[in-house]
């Protein structure tokens, strides 16, 4: 008896074959999710600080 939560060698090959035809029909949306996953950062980009704010009278003491 074949226990329900074994994965066969050709179940693999089915979910493979089945995977492939799936990306060979619809190209384009594999393109395009592709796109968007290669664009997206996969971690936060730090923050730049705050800059600071002379006024022109600080600005002419500075030079």
């Amino acid at each position: 008896m074949r226990n329900s939560c074994e994965i066969l060698p050709q179940d693999i090959t089915a979910l493979q074959e089945m995977m492939s035809q799936f990306l060979l029909q619809k190209r384009a949306h594999l393109d395009i999710w592709f796109v968007q996953k290669m664009s997206q950062t996969s971690y936060e980009l730090p923050k730049a600080p705050e800059a600071e704010v002379y006024s022109p009278s600080q600005v002419q003491t500075l030079l």
